[in-house]
């Protein structure tokens, strides 16, 4: 009799050579299982294409004669805001949003209040404002993951108004200009639909536990028929833990208070994972010296 293989665990098209396509799809299937963070980039790129033709329209419509950086600025905004903040609960991304945004008009603001004019001392001012808001920036790394958001977004939109030097007047239209990408972004994200990380997660468990109990089903047969266990596939394994360990950030930031349950569950769907590894290793080939298990 021959060895039962193990093609089960293999999926379509397996055979052949992956495309790139199909290793690119496989990878996001992997570490971005629901398309949770797939779909906030598509969310960001509607913003982005929203954003910059609304605010290009805004300078044609006022002659603002800020055909680039009016729409840069509300580009920049959509970026701080979407990437920025994580995948969340509604409720947990709009308090996320709310801090971005205040931290973005707070430093147009101050971007407007600096801005001396056309002067040559602009940049010079523009320049050596970098200077204490890196300092605040690598103050709030202190207040965990949140923080360390808050401090890298506040240096990107310090330098880019560094490298624009706007004058006064530009400050306060590029001010505008975030306000505009800050609603066009709002509307986007919390508009559209998104998948439910909850959902995705309770969807990777039930896989991880059938594609392992499908395993066992080929091992009883092996043992039934006297036959070479094949060992567990290490590729079978390995997405395992990297799907649930994905699905289990995403579940865990949308619902904050189901984080023990989520936990508990990852832990169970773990020692089933390293069980059936040592239960595919310990059983010896029957086709030993004596022929007996």
């Amino acid at each position: 009799m021959q060895d039962p293989q193990v093609g089960a665990f293999d999926e379509p098209g397996s055979d052949a050579a992956p495309t790139l396509v199909g290793r690119l799809a496989r990878w996001l299937s992997d570490h971005d299982p629901g398309g949770i963070d797939s779909t906030r980039a598509l969310h960001l790129a509607i913003s982005f294409i929203l954003v910059i033709c609304l605010g290009y329209a805004t300078s044609r419509t006022f002659a603002l004669n800020l055909d680039v950086i009016f729409p840069m600025a509300g580009a920049m905004t959509a970026l701080v805001l979407i990437n920025f903040t994580p995948s969340a609960s509604r409720r947990a991304e709009a308090i996320s949003f709310g801090k971005l945004f205040a931290l973005t008009i707070a430093l147009l603001v101050a971007v407007v209040i600096a801005a001396p004019g056309n002067a040559p001392a602009n940049e010079l001012a523009m320049k050596l404002l970098l200077v204490p808001l890196t300092c605040i920036a690598l103050y709030l790394r202190r207040f965990g993951m949140e923080g360390q958001r808050m401090g890298i977004a506040l240096i990107i939109i310090a330098t880019v108004a560094a490298v624009l030097h706007p004058t006064r007047i530009q400050a306060a239209w590029l001010l505008l200009a975030a306000v505009q990408g800050g609603i066009v972004t709002f509307l986007v994200r919390f508009t559209l639909g998104r998948p439910s990380a909850l959902k995705v997660y309770s969807t990777c468990v039930i896989e991880a536990g059938e594609t392992v109990g499908e395993y066992l089903r080929l091992l009883g047969t092996c043992v039934r028929s006297g036959v070479r266990v094949p060992p567990p596939p290490a590729d079978m394994l390995e997405r395992i833990k990297i799907r649930v360990r994905a699905a289990l950030v995403n579940a865990a930031a949308e619902d904050p208070q189901a984080r023990e349950y989520i936990e508990a569950v990852r832990s169970l769907v773990y020692r089933l994972r390293v069980a059936t590894q040592l239960l595919g290793d310990c059983i010896p080939d029957p086709r030993g010296s004596d022929g007996a298990w």
